[in-house]
């Protein structure tokens, strides 16, 4: 499982909803989501800046598309955009043993 980061912005929908209630929990509704995938939601906050939320989860990519699907495809969620955590060392060991097969484009 990896960790991954997740950034989206409301829509006017969405903020119609927050004036209505705005009472209304979204990091349980998000983790409930989430956690209903079969990965772990770690944590979540309303943030300012180009994006109006982050959430920190554990898990499989499938799982966040999962919910980006849902959210997005219910018209109160936009531009969700998931970044994968990843281990530099294992890309660095991957480049490392690959260097001999590589031939620069000039070459």
């Amino acid at each position: 499982m990896a960790f991954l980061i997740t950034m989206g912005k409301y829509t006017p929908k969405s903020l119609a909803g927050f004036m209505e209630n705005p009472d209304q929990d979204r990091k349980a509704l998000v983790t409930k989501m989430f956690d209903a995938t079969g990965g772990k939601m770690i944590d979540f906050h309303i943030i300012r800046g180009a994006y109006d939320f982050v959430g920190l989860a554990e898990g499989t990519y499938e799982q966040a598309l999962a919910v980006k699907f849902l959210a997005e495809s219910s018209g109160a969620i936009s531009d969700i955009t998931t970044l994968e955590s990843i281990s530099v060392s294992g890309a660095a060991y991957l480049a490392k043993t690959i260097a001999a097969s590589y031939k620069a484009p000039a070459d």
